[in-house]
């Protein structure tokens, strides 16, 4: 019986898409792996909106004990402008178990739908926050905020914070030297269960490092540097770019060809 392919991604990866950004769809038909489960094989998508790659390590440790059967690991690797928000209200150094913002959307018998939930009982909340470029200034991408602070303001929503966030950690060696880490450590998961890693973007919008193994070797680890939306553009003369659900995320029939043309091509890479 064949085993199953995890997927981890953004929205991309979650069936994801939303005209008014207080109206989301999650888990739809636009979604690869629901895709890859009806004509390839059985598939787990750990996806959440917005998500930095910082959360894959945490996700796939959780993914590969929950499930004894995954054959392999497939990352859409996302943006290198976003990261992890946190607030508990016990100030301190809180320990928690990689699953414990863990939340089923969707199990069946070959496609199951895994994401994370900002908070379980509102006393620890965790969010992903982004930045964006809007002329010479850079502000916040992230247009509503948890609602642990609704009505009240977040204290460090001011353009001075995003103003150091991104000059001082995002722009700068840190996230590269973090993603590479990253990557090692879930190197080393899938070389424990003797699984390969494939690693993969959605367009060429997204950020790939000239060097991953800057840390260890990588004996698992196959990246394939061409994005989806080029690959198909390329190989089979379409263009994924034009064929939106919304104003960023592709339809379904755009999945398709990302299921049963692009992945199989990042697999036998």
């Amino acid at each position: 019986m064949p085993g199953r392919t995890l997927f981890v991604g953004d929205s991309h990866s979650a069936g994801y898409w939303a005209h008014k950004i207080d109206e989301p769809n999650f888990g739809s038909d636009n979604c690869y792996g629901r895709i890859y489960s009806q004509e390839i094989g059985p598939c787990v998508v750990y996806a959440d909106p917005g998500c930095p790659n910082s959360v894959y390590p945490r996700w796939i440790s959780s993914m590969l004990k929950k499930y004894i059967d995954i054959d392999k690991v497939v990352i859409q690797t996302t943006h290198w402008d976003r990261w992890k928000m946190g607030h508990s209200n016990e100030l301190g150094f809180t320990q928690l178990p990689n699953d414990y913002f863990l939340a089923t959307h969707e199990e069946q018998e070959n496609f199951v739908l895994h994401t994370d939930f900002s908070t379980v009982d509102y006393s620890i909340v965790e969010w992903s926050d982004k930045v964006k470029f809007n002329g010479a200034n850079l502000v916040s991408g992230n247009q509503k905020w948890p609602q642990h602070w609704t009505p009240n303001e977040w204290p460090g929503d001011t353009q001075e914070f995003y103003n150091t966030v991104v000059h001082h950690q995002v722009l700068t060696h840190l996230v590269y030297e973090q993603y590479c880490k990253d990557i090692a450590l879930i190197d080393s998961m899938c070389k424990t269960l003797d699984i390969p890693l494939y690693i993969w973007r959605i367009n060429d919008h997204v950020e790939l490092p000239n060097i991953l193994e800057s840390f260890m070797p990588l004996t698992q680890t196959k990246l394939f540097t061409t994005s989806a939306e080029t690959w198909i553009k390329d190989n089979l003369n379409i263009d994924i770019a034009t064929m939106l659900q919304d104003e960023v995320h592709y339809n379904v029939e755009a999945h398709k060809l990302i299921a049963t043309k692009f992945i199989p091509e990042v697999l036998s890479a």
